[in-house]
């Protein structure tokens, strides 16, 4: 009977840690979907979206992510953990895996990256680059991707707009010192001593690549698109330039796709990031509707292991009595 008494009180206990854990208790929601498919040619791009919601569809934070080369999933699995984790969203591309998209049109196969999309001159660029071709419509169902994301990502609303990427060996903060490829692109580059240029901060504005450089971090502030030597290439972070939009960019090695050690690394440099550009740091605001049920967890699981262990002993305390008796 007692041994009854026992089971029953850790069943007990079980549902109600299930209770505690389940969604109705935390009271959030972790959703995934297409929000836009766009026909270009012959192929279909989709916009694909994860959001953490409160229980009212409301935004868990503002912070969205937004990634452009569906090879770099290393990002993205980082990008996924921490809006599960910490709230927010993440928006990515989704075409068939490659870093470029291809369509065929009008009997014309054309090739194009997406990030550089999003103003005229990159689209010419990227399509003769990539397809040795250009025409008026293929640039027109470009383009049309192009406007689909930033309606989809609410780039005209967003304080601040959060691209992530991953590189290799060929790319880093260093190009952009003097003397380097790219320093034309460059007002100012920030690279710490002992650190991986290949993870570093690409921004638009003074004002987070200031908030940036405080935190230890390497960091490349973008040369200015108007009276400076800035090349339109087409990128989102030109485009926010133009717009006088605050562009933060996460780059991070990424040498072997999805590796654990670089899923850590880039997670870390969102954290440090949000730290300076978010209201509420990544691990360390816990919101009451998790740390109550938390605090319960742990404060059942102190009385199911001390019940436990009293009834345990009281068991064997009796049957010590029977033997001797």
């Amino acid at each position: 009977m007692k041994g009854v008494s026992v089971y029953s009180f850790i069943a007990v206990v079980a549902v109600t840690t299930a209770l505690l854990s389940s969604g109705g208790v935390w009271a959030f929601k972790y959703v995934e979907k297409v929000e836009a498919s766009v026909v270009l040619g012959n192929s279909t791009v989709n916009i694909t979206s994860v959001q953490k919601l409160n229980d009212d569809n409301s935004a868990t934070s503002e912070l969205a992510f937004l990634n452009l080369h569906e090879n770099e999933n290393t990002s993205v699995l980082a990008a996924k953990t921490v809006v599960y984790w910490y709230g927010g969203s993440l928006y990515f591309l989704q075409h068939g895996g490659d870093r470029t998209i291809t369509f065929e049109l009008n009997g014309t196969v054309y090739t194009f990256d997406p990030n550089r999309m999003f103003t005229p001159e990159g689209r010419r660029k990227t399509l003769l680059q990539y397809s040795s071709t250009y025409s008026h419509a293929a640039d027109a169902a470009v383009a049309e991707l192009a406007q689909k994301v930033l309606q989809v990502y609410m780039f005209e609303t967003r304080r601040i707009v959060v691209a992530i990427h991953n590189n290799g060996p060929n790319y880093s903060a260093e190009d952009y010192l003097p003397g380097r490829e790219m320093a034309s692109d460059a007002k100012a580059v920030t690279i710490r001593q002992g650190s991986n240029p290949h993870n570093f901060f690409f921004v638009t504005r003074s004002v987070e690549y200031n908030m940036l450089d405080e935190q230890n971090l390497n960091v490349v502030l973008q040369a200015d698109p108007v009276n400076g030597s800035l090349t339109d290439d087409g990128s989102l972070s030109v485009y926010a330039s133009m717009a006088n939009k605050a562009y933060v960019n996460v780059e991070a090695r990424a040498e072997y796709s999805g590796e654990g050690i670089m899923v850590i690394e880039q997670m870390i440099m969102f954290n440090k990031m949000a730290e300076k550009l978010f209201p509420k740091p990544i691990w360390v605001t816990i919101d009451w509707r998790i740390g109550g049920p938390l605090i319960g967890l742990f404060v059942l699981t102190i009385i199911s292991l001390g019940t436990a262990i009293f009834f345990c002993r009281r068991s064997q305390y009796t049957n010590y009595e029977l033997l001797q008796g």
